[in-house]
């Protein structure tokens, strides 16, 4: 039932999407047919990680938070500067972060696939890879600040999990490369019994707006 209404939900707003969720009984469930995108903003979660796990998490504390709390680009880009002396070690040490949270499909560019826009955010990482993700986060080193900083998101960017109490999440937005705009979010919310539920969202629209209105649809239909 809920893989029908994610999917009239889209074909009502004339969208494209992909959306994954966890579920104890059955692990990664994924919905719609929206193939690997690009991680937009959700790929400052890695990499914040991998700046705390390089030892200089104290030192860049302010720049994690900005990236993580208002999706400060400018901030994550300091971020990944400090990673290494060129883009290659850089992408190396976000993409470990993945491969210890048991990513082994997702791979971090080492070259700006899409100029201006960052190379980091141009990951391709998909819903299901990005659930399996959350639900390794809470183990790997560091995470508590990573965590801590996803759980106190600026209003302004409370959409879609953001409307659940106790969520803790990741927005990313950016152009569509055959048109329009591709919003995403990934992150999980508590359920009546306290238990995560990590979900992430891919969504194809006309705009920012039409997108962040279907991703508050599916959190609603996937919460009800």
């Amino acid at each position: 039932m809920l893989t029908a209404a994610l999917r009239q939900i889209s074909i009502s707003h004339g969208a494209e999407f992909s959306a994954s969720w966890y579920r104890p009984d059955a692990g990664v469930m994924t919905a719609g047919d929206l193939t690997e995108q690009p991680a937009w903003s959700t790929s400052k979660v890695p990499l914040s990680l991998a700046v705390i796990q390089s030892g200089q998490g104290d030192a860049l504390t302010p720049s994690i938070s900005a990236a993580l709390r208002w999706s400060d680009n400018d901030a994550a880009d300091t971020l990944w500067q400090a990673l290494g002396a060129d883009d290659v070690d850089r992408a190396q040490a976000v993409t470990d972060v993945l491969r210890d949270a048991g990513d082994e499909a997702t791979t971090v560019p080492t070259t700006a696939n899409y100029p201006p826009f960052s190379i980091y955010g141009q990951t391709q990482w998909s819903a299901a890879a990005q659930v399996g993700f959350l639900t390794r986060l809470p183990c790997l080193a560091g995470s508590g600040r990573v965590i801590a900083e996803m759980s106190n998101v600026t209003s302004a960017q409370h959409w879609g999990l953001g409307e659940l109490p106790g969520a803790v999440f990741k927005g990313g937005w950016g152009p569509y490369a055959g048109g329009g705009y591709l919003v995403r979010q990934f992150g999980w919310y508590p359920d009546q019994n306290g238990s995560r539920v990590p979900v992430a969202f891919v969504v194809h629209a006309s705009s920012f707006d039409a997108g962040v209105d279907i991703v508050n649809e599916m959190t609603a239909a996937l919460a009800s």
